[in-house]
């Protein structure tokens, strides 16, 4: 992606601009092309990672909506004791976290692709 960005400026900046201001047909159908490729190398690296991190995010933040709306309620109704409500939730997550989420520090890309492989079995099973 890199190299299509560097190609690209490099075509722009390096050929002459023709009177008016524009580039020739030639010009601008080689950094189309590169524009192609940047998108060809882009989708499958970092398109779907921030497609992924996207979702993450609009889940937290209808969740968070929730939690905002609903708060207010249960203060008036109960006071400070629905602070123990949320830290039973915050123990609850990090029991799951601790039990179904793997542990990848320090583990290879193809010993991830095992470990999930391993856990897809298992939940077939």
């Amino acid at each position: 992606m890199a190299v299509c960005m560097i190609c690209s400026a490099s075509v722009y900046i390096g050929t002459p601009t023709e009177e008016g201001g524009a580039k020739t047909t030639g010009v601008a159908s080689s950094i189309v092309f590169l524009m192609f490729l940047f998108a060809f190398f882009y989708k499958p690296s970092w398109g779907g990672l921030l497609f992924a991190v996207t979702m993450s995010a609009r889940v937290q933040n209808f969740s968070n909506a929730i939690v905002n709306q609903i708060f207010p309620l249960i203060l008036n109704k109960i006071g400070f004791k629905s602070m123990y409500m949320f830290a039973g939730i915050n123990v609850l997550l990090a029991g799951f976290v601790w039990l179904f989420i793997p542990e990848t520090k320090g583990m290879a890309l193809e010993d991830m692709d095992t470990l999930l492989e391993a856990l897809a079995m298992l939940k077939k099973e």
